[in-house]
């Protein structure tokens, strides 16, 4: 079973379903719509 996150950017209010390798990307990456630093405090992990 893949493990699931909520992220919600803090900057732009942008929300998604992410897996692991997303939320990776986007941690190192930032957010793809504004390119902000984004922290492991704007994904919540979902059931």
């Amino acid at each position: 079973m893949t493990t699931r996150f909520t992220f919600d950017c803090p900057h732009c209010q942008a929300t998604t379903i992410v897996d692991e390798g997303m939320r990776d990307l986007l941690l190192e990456d930032g957010c793809i719509l504004c390119e902000t630093t984004v922290s492991m405090a704007a994904f919540d992990r979902t059931t």
